[in-house]
C-alpha cells in the first residue's frame, strides 16, 4: 500500500517511542494516576440544585421559598384497605415508625380529637346554622349534619385530603431538602423501608407521591444501572475489538488509555470547574465509546500495513503518521464541539462541555503515546508476526459504486436529504419531564389519579403571606380564580365570623350547661362518635364540648395543621392553592405559574422546576450550534486547507445529520434535554468519518473507490463500537438516555454510509 513519507511530530514521536516505550509509559501513567488522586479531594455536589441556574429570576424565587418551605421534601402517602377503619388505623402506625427518623422532620397524621373539640368553630357557616338548629329542635327534619360537614371538616387539616372509603392520604415532610441531598441519596429509601416495616404486617397497600420520592426512585434506578452500564459498555468494546485485534496483549493495551483518561478527566474536570456533579458521571460510557475510536484507528492501520509485509518498527510509524493526522484532527473537533457546548450558561451544559472536552483531548493524548508504548513493549516481549488486513465486503462494494458511479450517489444523498427536511415540520420539543423519567417510578402517576379524587396533589402553589390579614386577601383571590380548585390557609381553619361563633356559643352556655348536667355521667364520658349519626342529642353533646374547649388558637393548633398552614422558619401564615390540572409538562406549569402570578407574584412552586428543565427557553442554543459549526469549518480548513477536500470531509456529517434528524422527526420522536446532547457527539464523530476519508484520499490519490474501502473498515468498526458503547443505554429504562441512544444509533450508521458512499463519488466530481 502507499505509505506517507515519516516526517513531522507524528513519525518523530513513533521514533521516540519504538526507542523508549517505558519512559513514555511512566510520562503518560503517572500524571494521569495523580490527576485521578485528586479526584476524591474535589469538592462534590451531586445534588439537582447544583445543575439550577441562580442568576435566573424565576429560579431564584423558588429557591428562596424552597429554602424556607422545602418544598420538594413534601411527600404524599396513599394508603388504601379493605375499610375505612382499617385504613385509619394503618395511618396511626406511621408517626411512631417514621418521626424517630432523622430523615423525617413530621408527619402529618389527624389529630381527630381536635377536630371533634373545634367543629363547631371551623365548620362552614351554612353547617353551624343548621346544627344550631338541630340542637334548639327547630330544624324541619333530623338530619346527619355530622356526615355532611364530616370531609369538609377534614380539609382543614393543612391540605390533607378527603377520607375515601378505605384510603387515608398521609403528608410526610422530609427533613432534608431533596434538591441539596447527593442525586442517589439514600433520605428516601430509609423512609420507604421504614414506612413497609410498619405498613406491612397489616395487609395494607400504600403507594407514593411527591418530587422527592419521585426523583429519588428515578436517580437509584439511574445510578443502579450506570453502575454496571459503564462497565458493560467497556466489556462490549473490548469484545468487539476482538474482531479487530484478536491478540490478548495489544487488546487489553486498548483499556488501559480508556480506565487512565477516565480517572484524570473526572479529577482536572473538577479542578477547572472547582467541583464535580452528577454530570461527570455520564461521560464514563461516553468515553469508552468516543476514546475507543482513535485506537480502532491506529490498530486497522497497523494491521493494514503489518498486511503489506511492513515490520513492527516500521508498521507502527507508518501507521501513527498515516492514521495519526485524521485522528487528531478528528479528535480536536469532537472535543472542540464540547468546549463550545462548555461556553452556555446552563450549567448541565458547561459541566457536560468541560469534562468531555478534557476527557476526549487527554484521550486522544494516551492512545497517540501510552497506547503504541504499550504496543511496543508487548512486541517486544512476543512478536506478533504478520497480520490479516481488515475489510469489509460491504464497505468495498459500496466504496466501488460510489466511484463508478457518482451522479447516482450524490442523487440518491439529495433525495434521503429532501425528504428529511420534509419532515422537519413534524419537529417538536418533548416538554413532559415524565417522558424523560424512569419508566419504573410510579409517582407521578399515583399523585395525578389521586389528584382527580382529592383535589389535592404534592405540587401546590404557595404564597408566604405578611400576616393573616394578607392570607386572607390572597385565599379570596385564589378561591375567586377559575384555574385553583381547593385553596388552604388560616382563613380557611379560622372563619372571618369566628367572632360572632364565639357569642352565639357563650349566649347558649347557661342552656347546654343545664342540658350537659342532667346527662348522666357514664353518656357524659362516652361523649359522641367520630362518623356516627348525629342527631339533636349528638349536636348538643358536640356543641357542650366545643364550647368547653373555648375556640381554636393558633399557639394550640396540632403539630400536623400548624406546619401546613405556617411557615416553620418564620411563623408567617401560608396560602396553599391547587390548580385542578395536575402536570409534569413544563408548558402546562407555565400556564399554571402566570395563573398563580396574577393573583400573587409571590405564589411559588416545586412544579417551575419542570418548566424550567423542560420548556425554558434557551436563546444560547443557536450561537452554540453556530459555533460549533464554525470551529468544525476552522479545524478542516487549517487540518485540509483545500476548498474541495474541506467540502468532502463536511459531506457526510451534513448529510448524515440532516437525515438523522429528519428520520426522528418522521418518527414522531420528541426532542429533550437529553436529545440536544446528542447533537455535538453527532456532529464531532460525523466530522471524524468524512476527515479520515479525505486524508485516505489524499495519500492514494487517483483511487477514491480503494482509499474509501481501506478507512472503510475502520470507520465501520468505529461506528459499530461507539454504537455498542451508548447502545447499552437501551437497557436503561430511561426514556432520556434512550432518547440519547436513539440519536447516535440512527446518526451514527448513517455518516458511515455518507462517508463511504459520497466522498468517492464527489471526489470523482469534483477530480484532483
Amino acid at each position: 500500500m502507499t505509505r506517507p513519507p515519516e516526517l513531522g511530530l507524528l513519525a518523530r514521536l513513533a521514533r521516540v517511542i519504538l526507542r523508549r516505550p517505558g519512559a513514555v509509559v511512566l510520562l503518560t501513567v503517572v500524571p494521569c494516576l495523580f490527576l485521578s488522586s485528586l479526584a476524591p479531594l474535589v469538592p462534590r455536589d451531586l445534588s439537582f440544585v447544583a445543575m439550577l441556574d441562580m442568576d435566573d429570576p424565576i429560579v431564584a424565587g423558588l429557591v428562596e421559598v424552597n429554602d424556607e418551605l422545602n418544598l420538594g421534601g413534601r411527600l404524599m402517602l396513599v394508603v388504601q384497605a379493605g375499610s375505612r377503619s382499617l385504613a385509619a388505623s394503618a395511618v396511626g402506625q406511621l408517626p411512631q415508625a417514621l418521626e424517630p427518623l432523622d430523615e423525617v422532620a413530621f408527619v402529618a397524621v389527624p389529630d381527630e380529637s381536635w377536630l371533634k373539640e373545634q367543629a363547631p368553630w371551623i365548620a362552614p357557616r351554612s353547617v353551624f346554622d343548621r346544627w344550631l338548629q338541630q340542637a334548639a329542635g327547630t330544624l324541619d327534619q333530623e338530619e346527619d349534619l355530622w356526615s355532611l360537614a364530616h370531609l369538609l371538616l377534614r380539609r382543614v387539616r393543612g391540605g390533607l385530603s378527603d377520607p375515601g372509603e378505605g384510603f387515608e392520604v398521609v403528608w410526610v415532610q422530609m427533613a432534608d431538602d431533596p434538591l441539596n441531598v447527593e442525586m442517589g441519596g439514600a433520605d428516601f429509601a430509609v423512609i420507604e423501608r421504614a414506612t413497609a416495616e410498619a405498613l406491612e404486617p397489616l395487609g395494607v397497600t400504600w403507594s407514593w407521591a411527591g418530587v422527592g420520592a419521585s426523583s429519588a426512585e428515578d436517580q437509584a434506578t439511574v445510578l443502579a444501572r450506570l453502575g454496571w452500564m459503564t462497565p458493560l459498555s467497556l466489556l462490549v468494546v473490548l469484545a468487539l475489538l476482538l474482531f479487530v485485534e484478536p491478540r490478548p496483549a495489544r487488546l487489553l493495551a486498548v483499556a488501559a488509555p480508556l480506565i487512565l483518561a477516565l480517572g484524570a478527566t473526572v479529577g482536572l474536570s473538577g479542578l477547572v470547574l472547582g467541583g464535580l456533579t452528577w454530570v461527570e458521571g455520564l461521560f464514563g460510557i461516553l468515553v469508552f465509546g468516543l476514546g475507543v475510536d482513535f485506537a480502532l484507528h491506529l490498530v486497522a492501520r497497523l494491521r493494514q500495513e503489518q498486511a503489506a509485509g511492513a515490520g513492527f518498527e516500521e508498521a507502527l510509524p507508518a501507521a501513527l503518521s498515516g492514521a495519526g493526522r485524521g485522528i487528531v484532527a478528528g479528535g480536536l473537533t469532537t472535543a472542540g464541539a464540547f468546549a463550545v457546548v462548555a461556553l452556555a450558561p446552563d450549567p448541565v451544559a458547561r459541566h457536560l462541555g468541560v469534562s468531555g472536552a478534557i476527557g476526549l483531548v487527554v484521550c486522544l493524548g494516551l492512545m497517540l503515546t501510552l497506547l503504541p508504548a504499550l504496543w511496543t513493549l508487548a512486541e517486544r516481549r512476543r512478536p506478533g508476526g504478520t497480520a490479516r488486513d481488515l475489510r469489509f465486503g460491504v464497505v468495498d462494494r459500496l466504496a466501488a459504486t460510489s466511484a463508478r458511479r457518482p451522479w447516482l450517489a450524490v442523487a440518491v444523498a439529495l433525495v434521503l436529504v429532501c425528504a428529511a427536511v420534509a419532515g422537519y415540520g413534524r419537529f417538536r420539543i418533548e416538554t413532559d419531564l415524565r417522558q424523560v423519567f424512569s419508566r419504573s417510578v410510579e409517582g407521578p402517576e399515583t399523585a395525578a389519579r389521586w389528584s382527580g379524587e382529592l383535589g389535592v396533589n404534592p405540587l401546590p402553589w404557595i404564597v408566604v403571606a405578611d400576616d393573616v390579614e394578607d392570607a386572607r386577601r390572597v385565599t379570596r383571590r385564589f378561591q375567586a380564580h377559575p384555574r385553583f380548585g381547593r385553596v388552604e390557609s388560616v382563613a380557611t381553619l379560622f372563619p372571618e365570623d369566628l367572632d360572632e361563633r364565639v357569642r352565639i356559643l357563650e349566649e347558649m352556655k347557661p342552656e347546654l350547661d343545664a342540658w350537659l348536667w342532667k346527662v348522666p355521667a357514664c353518656a357524659r364520658d362516652e361523649g359522641w362518635f367520630w362518623g356516627d349519626p348525629v342527631d339533636a342529642y349528638g349536636t348538643r353533646m358536640m356543641l357542650a364540648t366545643a364550647v368547653q374547649a373555648g375556640p381554636p388558637a393558633i399557639r394550640e393548633l396540632p403539630a400536623d395543621i400548624y406546619g401546613a398552614l405556617f411557615s416553620p422558619a418564620s411563623g408567617r401564615p401560608l396560602v396553599t392553592a391547587w390548580d385542578a390540572d395536575y402536570s409534569w409538562d413544563g408548558r402546562v406549569v407555565r400556564e399554571q405559574r402566570l395563573a398563580a402570578w396574577e393573583v400573587d407574584p409571590r405564589a411559588a412552586s416545586f412544579a417551575t422546576l419542570f418548566e424550567l428543565t423542560m420548556a425554558q427557553e434557551r436563546p444560547w442554543a443557536r450561537g452554540v450550534l453556530l459555533g460549533i459549526g464554525l470551529l468544525v469549518l476552522t479545524v478542516l480548513l487549517v487540518d485540509l486547507r483545500r476548498p474541495a477536500d474541506v467540502l468532502m470531509a463536511l459531506a457526510p456529517v451534513t448529510v448524515g445529520t440532516t437525515v438523522t434528524f429528519g428520520a426522528l422527526c418522521w418518527a414522531d420522536v420528541g426532542f429533550n434535554v437529553m436529545t440536544m446532547i446528542s447533537v455535538p457527539l453527532l456532529v464531532g464523530l460525523g466530522v471524524d468519518d468524512g476527515i479520515h476519508v479525505v486524508h485516505r484520499l489524499r495519500q492514494q490519490p487517483g483511487e477514491p473507490a480503494r482509499a474509501a474501502a481501506s478507512v472503510g473498515a475502520a470507520i465501520a468498526m468505529t461506528t459499530v463500537t461507539t454504537c455498542a458503547a451508548v447502545g447499552v443505554m437501551v437497557l436503561s429504562d430511561h426514556p432520556g438516555l434512550e432518547s440519547l441512544a436513539l440519536v447516535l444509533l440512527v446518526g451514527l450508521p448513517v455518516c458511515l454510509l455518507a462517508s463511504v458512499a459520497l466522498v468517492p463519488a464527489l471526489d470523482r466530481l469534483i477530480g484532483r
